[in-house]
């Protein structure tokens, strides 16, 4: 894979790290499409988990239990059955990126009941209730574990993408998932053991509660940290020296910098150009990677740019001016004859009845005259045909990605198409020309934005971004901050006023006889003298 992959013209670090992802990938064997790292939540914690289940009472318990599998029932995504509910009629249940990021909320919940368990067995008064409820602990998250361990033997162990590395080398992967299983479930089934051992001591007297607290961090964290350590492992910590060494430009990248107009895209195919950012350190690139993929342009790119070489006019509607190929051991950049450049006039609005008709026409449709629209978006009055006379200009002659400036001149009303991402003008982008009002833009070429223009000389159009909801809740959240503020204030004077502070007091743990909890007592200490009587007053 890395030789396949220094031929494409990555460099040998970029490489590498292709390689490890693509070869780590292979050990996951369950349905998600992909997988980048793994949520663990850590054997040591569940225990002290389900202890705290045992140990706590009242609704705090029972809150925390909720929510912990309620958020683990969400991350199951189409695998639970009342998810499909959710997701369908409650707000905000669809807008997760992946089901999976429900699991932070569970593991918080966790956390916290698995501390306010540890809290209680440390404090606990019932030796007995408390014993019980540590056996229990164990002998449900040992018992889990132990079925882990069944399962690792009985389990089909095969992956989606299995056959694409041929049988012999699928039943070794298999054997391996099974074997990286087993071994965690037995690292896991030893960790949970040896806390058990030393809340057992302690609870017979055989350990003070600050070794017994110590110990059971240590243990607690280095499980985390291990499980972690075999994402981030030393291996894919870069130095300055190693990125800055990777973002040297290549020989493709010099040629393109030579161009002096600065505002056309390129479209990099050394690799997949839309995970590969590093296009964008010295281009305007079509590609890039976002975690939160804008939904129109995704569609755009699984339709036509998987095979760009098939579709030159939607890389040309999307001002693609250069491709940059892997050659031998170099790449070299290749220039794309006619781009569309930053705007243009068409001489057809071409209708169609819905997103699935434009998307298909737009593959079909000669895009360098006509624009295809849904016939829902054409305003009243707007014609759908016209008459491009041949000195018909316009260029951009300011770009920012809050202001877009443009300088067009035709002897005729004519339709321009921009080669930038639609936006609803409802959220904020606003047309302006010569300095006033102008009508809103329309959707056109599925992605990209439009809209009739009067005949004139140097005309002056401008798209300014200014969301009113973000300049209004800016003011929203000033005074509720200041709101806030005073009510605090506020408070903080009345109980100084009329409240008193309680003494400030240390505890000191004192050992009795084995056969009798530890105890606590208090110790007056720390207090500032004459500050109770300031306060008073």
């Amino acid at each position: 894979m890395i030789q396949n992959f220094t031929r494409q013209g990555m460099s040998r670090q970029a490489a590498a790290k292709s390689a490890e992802q693509q070869v780590s990938a292979l050990f996951y064997h369950g349905e998600q499409p992909f997988v980048g790292v793994a949520i663990y939540f850590g054997a040591g914690l569940i225990l002290l988990f389900v202890l705290g289940a045992f140990l706590l009472t009242g609704a705090l318990r029972w809150w925390l239990i909720v929510a912990t599998l309620f958020a683990l029932t969400l991350s199951w995504g189409k695998h639970f059955f009342l998810n499909d509910i959710l997701f369908d009629y409650f707000p905000m249940f669809n807008k997760f990126r992946a089901v999976s990021m429900a699991l932070g909320l569970s593991h918080f919940a966790l956390v916290v009941l698995a501390m306010l368990g540890l809290q209680k067995f440390l404090h606990s008064t019932d030796r007995k209730k408390t014993l019980h409820a540590l056996y229990s602990s164990v002998g449900i998250t040992a018992g889990l574990t132990l079925l882990i361990l069944i399962a690792g033997s009985m389990m089909n162990m095969s992956g989606a993408n299995d056959e694409a590395v041929g049988a012999d080398l699928a039943r070794i992967l298999q054997a391996d998932r099974a074997d990286v299983l087993r071994a965690d479930a037995f690292r896991s089934l030893g960790l949970i053991l040896a806390i058990a051992a030393v809340l057992w001591a302690y609870l017979k007297g055989k350990m003070k509660m600050t070794m017994t607290l110590m110990i059971t961090g240590l243990l607690v964290i280095g499980d985390v940290w291990m499980v972690d350590s075999r994402i981030p492992f030393p291996d894919k910590y870069e130095t300055a020296k190693d990125i800055d060494a990777d973002s040297v430009p290549s020989q493709a990248d010099v040629s393109i910098l030579d161009d002096t107009d600065p505002h056309f895209r390129v479209l990099d195919m050394t690799s997949n150009p839309f995970t590969n950012a590093k296009t964008s350190l010295f281009h305007k690139s079509l590609g890039g990677y976002h975690a939160a993929k804008l939904m129109r342009y995704q569609e755009l790119v699984e339709t036509y740019l998987i095979n760009p070489g098939q579709h030159l006019d939607i890389l040309r509607m999307l001002n693609t001016k250069y491709i940059i190929q892997p050659q031998e051991n170099r790449t070299v950049s290749v220039p794309l004859d006619r781009p569309f450049g930053n705007a243009w006039f068409v001489q057809e609005l071409k209708t169609v009845a819905d997103a699935d008709q434009e998307l298909n026409e737009i593959g079909t449709a000669s895009l360098r005259s006509t624009a295809v629209v849904q016939s829902e978006n054409i305003p009243e009055g707007w014609a759908t045909s016209y008459a491009v006379d041949s000195f018909a200009r316009i260029k951009l002659t300011r770009y920012h990605p809050d202001t877009l400036a443009y300088q067009y001149s035709t002897d005729k009303e004519a339709f321009v198409v921009f080669s930038e991402v639609y936006y609803p003008p409802s959220k904020g982008w606003k047309l302006y020309l010569n300095g006033q009002p102008y009508t809103d833009f329309i959707k056109v070429n599925y992605l990209l934005r439009g809209v009739h223009v009067p005949a004139g000389k140097d005309q002056k159009l401008e798209m300014i971004f200014h969301p009113a909801s973000v300049y209004t809740g800016q003011k929203v959240a000033l005074a509720g901050s200041i709101l806030g503020l005073v009510v605090l204030l506020a408070g903080l004077f009345q109980w100084f006023r009329q409240g008193q502070f309680p003494d400030a007091i240390i505890l000191t743990e004192t050992q009795t006889g084995d056969d009798e909890r530890p105890k606590v007592r208090k110790k007056k200490k720390l207090m500032i003298p004459g500050f109770q009587k300031f306060i008073n007053r």
